[in-house]
């Protein structure tokens, strides 16, 4: 179904090819304008099946290197530090990414995902209070822009070591800025990080 439908807007790599250090321009180049990224599954873990990826199709492995690559039978083409803080309080959820920031080896072989969510810890949860996903998204996604340019200011992100995705739980509703802050720091870093 991914290939039927986005055909030649996948971007077809060679197996075992990784493309965190592939620059924007090298895969806008032939067209593409989707990467379709999966998790290698399991019979304990959701994923696609050893047998489906083919990179040359566009069906790429992706890997998370926040809780180790364990014994894959693929060689994955993104590596992704991703790691949610599973916490329900704002600050802590601040405090953990930051620190899994700055611990985070920005060397080019991995990306960063920066989790902006917080975890509800009532699972009988429904509805918009300030306890419910819905809720926290709408108390934590206005202040990414914040924690974002007060990381910028003190060199916590530099040209060097950005985050490369920004997760946030129900963008739809209250995280359309995200989009600007990725093109402002884009924008910023953006020449610097080239090549």
């Amino acid at each position: 179904m991914v290939t039927s439908t986005l055909g030649n807007r996948l971007y077809k790599v060679p197996a075992g090819t990784s493309v965190n250090l592939t620059p924007l321009q090298s895969i806008a180049q032939g067209g593409a304008t989707a990467l379709a990224l999966f998790s290698l599954g399991s019979s304990t873990e959701f994923g696609l099946p050893q047998s489906l990826f083919n990179p040359s199709a566009g069906i790429l492995c992706y890997a998370d290197t926040a809780v180790g690559l364990g014994n894959l039978q693929v060689i994955p083409n993104f590596y992704m530090y991703d790691l949610y803080a599973n916490t329900n309080v704002f600050a802590t959820m601040v405090s953990d990414q930051q620190t899994k920031f700055n611990k985070f080896n920005a060397n080019g072989s991995s990306s960063f995902l920066l989790s902006w969510t917080m975890t509800c810890q009532n699972l009988n949860c429904t509805g918009n209070n300030g306890n419910c996903i819905n809720g926290m998204a709408q108390y934590a996604n206005p202040q990414l822009a914040t924690y974002i340019d007060q990381w910028t200011q003190n060199k916590t992100i530099t040209a060097s070591k950005i985050p490369n995705v920004l997760y946030l739980d129900y963008f739809s509703q209250y995280g359309d800025h995200a989009v600007d802050i990725a093109a402002a720091l884009n924008t910023l870093y953006g020449p610097q990080r080239a090549g």
